[in-house]
């Protein structure tokens, strides 16, 4: 009779099995990379008998007929899948179980996910804590599931101690940035790329799942520290508006009202939940987030925070800032790049030995960090030497570990998440009639809103530079005066339409008409007026000449022009003169 010995085999390439003894009463059957949160429940399918160099597995009279009519092809209960035999015969009350010839170890585990429960003569929960769950049982063939039900493995439990691994996404994910509001008005939903004018104040919002445990190749670790590192260019951020908030379970949830949340987001104080500070050089921000209670030389607390999401693993993170849009984004796109990182509280394989740094009996030999192993194997610790210091010279310790991002791609290269900020401008170029240079006009332009836009003026290479500013900036100027030049390249403004007003024109000249500013359409040919370009146009910023003219005030739309004047000034004139002759003709009489 053919064994279940087959399934052990396929079983033992598949998962560590970590084999000690073990006494009465100590866990036996251990998940490694258990889920924090997550329940499991062991089944057992089969009791199990050793010799040391066989193995048989048998069940009981109830799940024997249960076997027999899956594999009866008459029975309406048959399974052409069903990956296991059965003895119809006992022996001492027990019916022999094995595997039929072709079953691999996955199509037995596909199989079992939705059999199990026919099969269970016994099943229990296992106890979670530390990144493993943990059961003592008796000796058999066991299958163990989650909380969601999701099959962890399928693995036989003897005389030794049986680690299996979950392979849950138990890891960090998620990681997403956007802007979520510009000018304290809301972007909903929020977007990774949009429009704004220099000056203003954009919202960013950094969110991914966290985490208490990770996994590794069936290493679990458990969380000490996340970081996160975000890299604005062209933005000011403002450290004092830096919020962290952590999706939790609402401690007054209510199941029967339907408008009660089952989690809410808990925002974290700063300086105690979390710290925070931007670089004065560089503008990035940094942000530590605290994961465990307290931490003290080796000893590490209990996780702070609940998993708050179905699956029973992760932790909801949102990192919320405001950041300026700086001048430089006037010429450039504005991207800003945020990486989130983690370390981990030190395992026993990382812990080890570090050198010992007192070292009172031995000057010549002292330690030296920059050697990791100073007393050996030149200076070995010998009781009677004089040169070795008389305490352990290696003692266990923490190591320091390195973040890993939680979106890595496997290049060992953190892969940031980016968002982009876009401004718009036009060139103002302003000539005669006949298309020759013209100085000494001024402009203002206002937005959709008929606000008036303020400037920053400097002179570049025979041109102006007008950069959007506040209005309360130092040297902030509403007149685009083109003084010396005729050109004003006008910087930083946002996607709107604004009028361009003419408040002065050159000496001898007329002022020219309100014109429009929009967007350069995508494709074809601008139109009179629609000359907005984004920073980062290929083709580059349009040139808007506006012509000024000497002789009559030009009209202005939708105005009735000058002739009427002329006429009814030339009426004024002539009636005026024949009141005046009529007058002495009556005076003469």
């Amino acid at each position: 009779m053919k064994k279940l010995l087959s399934v052990l085999l396929v079983v033992a390439l598949l998962f560590s099995l970590s084999v000690v003894a073990f006494a009465d009463g100590d866990p036996n059957l251990i998940v490694g990379n258990a889920a924090y949160g997550k329940t499991y429940t062991w089944y057992k399918l089969f009791d199990a008998v050793s010799s040391g160099t066989s193995v048989s597995y048998y069940t009981n009279e109830t799940h024997k007929n249960v076997l027999v009519a899956m594999n009866d092809s008459e029975d309406p209960s048959y399974d052409a899948d069903c990956p296991f035999a059965v003895e119809e015969t006992p022996v001492d009350a027990k019916y022999a179980v094995t595997i039929k010839d072709g079953k691999t170890d996955a199509a037995v585990i596909n199989w079992l996910k939705e059999h199990y429960e026919d099969l269970a003569l016994a099943n229990g929960t296992m106890n979670n804590a530390d990144g493993k769950a943990t059961a003592t049982v008796d000796p058999g063939y066991y299958y163990i599931n989650t909380t969601n039900g999701s099959a962890v493995t399928i693995d036989s439990v003897l005389d030794t101690v049986e680690t299996v691994y979950d392979k849950n996404d138990a890891n960090p994910s998620d990681l997403d940035k956007l802007i979520t509001a510009e000018n304290e008005v809301a972007i909903d939903p929020g977007v990774d790329s949009n429009e704004a004018a220099v000056g203003s104040v954009e919202e960013f919002t950094v969110s991914f799942n966290a985490v208490n445990y990770t996994s590794s190749n069936g290493s679990v670790e458990k969380v000490l520290n996340w970081h996160i590192t975000d890299t604005p260019t062209y933005l000011n951020i403002n450290a004092a508006s830096i919020k962290v908030y952590v999706t939790q379970p609402n401690p007054a949830y209510d199941a029967s009202d339907p408008e009660s949340a089952e989690y809410i987001d808990v925002e974290l104080t700063k300086g105690t939940q979390f710290t925070a500070s931007v670089d004065d050089t560089t503008g990035e921000l940094t942000v530590d987030i605290p994961w465990i209670v307290t931490t003290s030389g080796e000893t590490y607390g209990d996780l702070l925070y609940t998993p708050a999401a179905a699956d029973g693993v992760h932790i909801p993170v949102k990192i919320v800032y405001e950041a300026e849009v700086l001048t430089g984004a006037a010429t450039a796109v504005a991207p800003n790049a945020v990486i989130v990182e983690y370390s981990h509280v030190p395992a026993e394989t990382d812990a080890g030995l570090i050198p010992n740094p007192v070292n009172p009996n031995d000057p010549d030999h002292p330690w030296d960090p920059e050697n990791p192993n100073p007393w050996s194997p030149d200076h070995p610790y010998t009781p009677d030497d004089p040169t070795t210091p008389e305490e352990d010279p290696y003692i266990p310790g923490p190591v320091p570990t390195t973040p890993v991002n939680p979106d890595d791609d496997g290049d060992d290269n953190p892969d940031p998440e980016v968002t982009n900020t876009y401004t718009y401008g036009f060139n103002l170029v302003k000539t005669d009639a006949d298309g020759a240079p013209l100085t000494g006009a001024t402009f203002q332009l206002k937005n959709s809103s008929d606000e008036t836009v303020y400037f920053l003026r400097t002179v570049d290479s025979g041109h102006y530079v007008f950069t959007v500013c506040a209005a309360g900036t130092a040297g902030a100027t509403a007149d685009i005066f083109l003084e010396e030049y005729n050109t004003g390249y006008i910087r930083g403004l946002d996607l709107d339409t604004y009028t361009l007003i003419e408040t002065d024109a050159p000496e001898g000249y007329n002022k020219c008409a309100p014109m429009t500013i929009t967007e350069r359409p995508s494709t074809g040919t601008p139109a009179d007026g629609a000359v907005l370009t984004r920073v980062d146009a290929a083709a580059g910023f349009v040139d808007y000449e506006v012509e000024n003219h000497t002789g009559s005030e030009l009209p202005a739309t939708g105005g009735i022009g000058t002739t009427l004047f002329y006429v009814l000034g030339a009426i004024l004139f002539f009636g005026a003169g024949a009141v005046l002759i009529a007058r002495r003709k009556a005076a003469e009489r």
